[in-house]
């Protein structure tokens, strides 16, 4: 048909969904299109990136709950593909299938393919123009990240040595999860005042509360109306329970988690991801991650935290290459006018 003369045809895929989307005023964006045999996340993916909607921060995995919701929409998976390539060929080099996630970047996988085949960068940078000039398809960098270390604390680098995370009794207060719950907000903050934190790491605490409940069990005891149903057989099993329930209040809530420590440790101490591209000396990335981590823990640069990473980098990491110990530092020259 589309072959004839007197008929255009603009698409030869056949559309299963079509929906109008509109913003959060009302204004029309652009109509939403499934195609028959397409993936919904796919789809909507491609529809986010060519009509910028990432930048605008709308929520894709919301609006994408939201179409795999309809009657008529069959969502398999819930995780894009950003692009797909049957048969990819870089450099005149078939590579076979190329597969990139929407939590992938383009040039983190060519760089990969580049390294595996032993191919140049001109060959990447082709690949990548082709790829990335598509709408549908969001680049946001065009350097290959070739190293990152995260979960840096501070903590861990300490000058004297030996440190170790400090024990946060009722973890629980850190947690979302109570957080979240009625009262919670108020709560943790009450577990995170200082005389409270003081009074509940005492070794005695627990043993303490046992003793002041059992207190309260022999008062109430000898109220004259309460006598005949405390007798001697109950008061031995309330005691029995209140030991119980105290126990198990020392072990679940009062008594530290290892989980929490180790997370209040790299949350306390917490540095920035330190990310080295390609073509990058690895002292420079060093240098320019140490002047911004030292906006919150000064100092950075040059203390033994900065030595032993460097350290690491260069001795300790196979695919990263050191040709020199002391970072090129770019400074931000004024402009010199002269009369006369």
């Amino acid at each position: 048909v589309c072959n004839s003369d007197l008929v255009v045809c603009r698409r030869r895929d056949p559309i299963s969904l079509a929906i109008p989307m509109r913003g959060p005023e009302g204004e029309f964006v652009n109509t939403f299109e499934i195609k028959v045999g397409q993936e919904p996340v796919d789809a909507l993916f491609g529809f986010f990136s060519a009509n910028e909607l990432f930048q605008k921060n709308w929520d894709f995995h919301g609006v994408l709950h939201q179409i795999c919701a309809m009657d008529m929409v069959n969502c398999k998976r819930h995780k894009a593909l950003k692009h797909y390539d049957g048969n990819f060929t870089m450099g005149e080099v078939s590579v076979g299938p190329l597969v990139i996630w929407e939590d992938q970047e383009v040039i983190d996988v060519l760089y990969s393919i580049r390294r595996d085949y032993n191919l140049t960068e001109e060959h990447q940078m082709t690949s990548f123009i082709e790829i990335c000039k598509k709408p549908e398809v969001p680049c946001d960098r065009s350097k290959a990240k070739i190293f990152e270390k995260t979960e840096i604390t501070k903590l861990d680098y300490e000058k004297f040595g030996n440190e170790t995370c400090a024990r946060q009794f009722v973890g629980l207060k850190f947690r979302s999860s109570f957080v979240n719950m009625p009262m919670g907000p108020m709560l943790s903050d009450f577990l995170k005042r200082e005389k409270v934190q003081m009074v509940m790491e005492h070794p005695l605490f627990c043993v303490s509360l046992l003793i002041l409940l059992q207190v309260i069990v022999h008062c109430i005891s000898r109220i004259p109306s309460m006598k005949q149903h405390l007798y001697p057989g109950v008061q031995v099993a309330i005691t029995f329970w209140l030991i119980l329930i105290v126990s198990i209040l020392q072990v679940v809530l009062v008594e530290p988690d290892n989980a929490v420590d180790q997370a209040m440790h790299t949350y306390e101490g917490k540095l920035p991801d330190l990310i080295i591209y390609e073509d990058e000396e690895p002292v420079d990335a060093l240098i320019k991650w140490g002047k911004e981590a030292a906006r919150k823990h000064h100092p950075i640069v040059r203390e033994p935290i900065y030595n032993e990473i460097f350290d690491e980098l260069c001795n300790k990491t196979d695919k990263l290459k050191c040709t020199r110990s002391r970072a090129w530092e770019s400074l931000k020259m004024g402009t010199m006018t002269y009369y006369g």
